[in-house]
């Protein structure tokens, strides 16, 4: 932006197409982009050496099968500083407002209509000077028109990278090796009417859902060139799901 600080002006798009030969219901299409200027605070207190602040914008639209099946608006606010000692936090709030949009083979998508707010605090510690431990947690409140969709989801992770010399001797650029564990809880705020789980024909009684997941997996960054690189990723996500009338799993 032309300033003192060097602020910029930060664009940013993901885009996503799946299709499938045979079942074209689960065809997806995504796109998202989000804008806003990041800030830049040098030396912004005594013991903070920078720090910086980025509000920005989100559009999205998604497409399942042929039809539209949600676009999103909203917006967010990130903020970063980084103290003596190579400690990083980051901090930011999001919300999205969610609206969906009905379908033969899915009349009831519209009741998914409603705002995503997430918050998500995360700190970066050196540890050497060639690699990074990094501790996250996440909290996101899904508000939904159905009850039974609506759900409050909680995370924590630890991950670790080290960047090293290439071991092969062949391409003379650094390796970097990743390692991360996450834990989710996830528990929604009423029973789903889709599900009997009295065990009976006879007695219908739903259950609430309560979700709770682990994560963990490798990665494994190659650098082939000064700006190329080849990552192998491998996760591996185990998911518990229980009633919590029942107790069944």
């Amino acid at each position: 932006l032309g300033t003192q600080d060097r602020d910029t002006l930060e664009i940013g798009g993901t885009g996503y197409i799946n299709k499938y030969l045979n079942v074209g219901r689960l065809d997806l299409a995504f796109g998202e982009v989000t804008i806003g200027p990041r800030l830049n605070f040098p030396e912004l207190a005594p013991g903070v050496t920078a720090g910086s602040v980025k509000p920005y914008l989100i559009f999205n639209e998604v497409g399942l099968g042929l039809d539209q099946y949600f676009f999103t608006y909203g917006g967010g606010v990130e903020a970063t500083a980084i103290f003596d000692g190579g400690l990083r936090l980051r901090a930011a709030f999001e919300f999205r407002q969610k609206s969906f949009s009905d379908a033969p083979d899915r009349p009831l998508s519209r009741g998914l209509n409603g705002n995503d707010k997430l918050v998500a605090i995360e700190l970066d510690k050196s540890i050497t000077d060639n690699s990074v431990l990094t501790l996250q947690f996440d909290f996101l409140d899904q508000r939904t028109r159905f009850d039974f969709y609506s759900n409050k989801a909680y995370a924590g992770t630890v991950a670790y990278r080290i960047r090293y010399d290439d071991p092969t001797g062949w391409l003379h650029l650094p390796w970097q090796t990743g390692l991360f564990l996450s834990r989710t809880w996830q528990n929604y705020a009423a029973p789903d009417p889709c599900c009997n789980t009295s065990g009976s024909p006879f007695f219908f009684f739903p259950s609430d859902r309560f979700d709770r997941r682990w994560r963990f997996g490798i990665s494994q960054s190659i650098e082939v060139a000064a700006d190329t690189s080849i990552i192998l990723q491998v996760p591996v996500s185990y998911t518990h799901l229980r009633a919590h009338e029942t107790g069944r799993n």
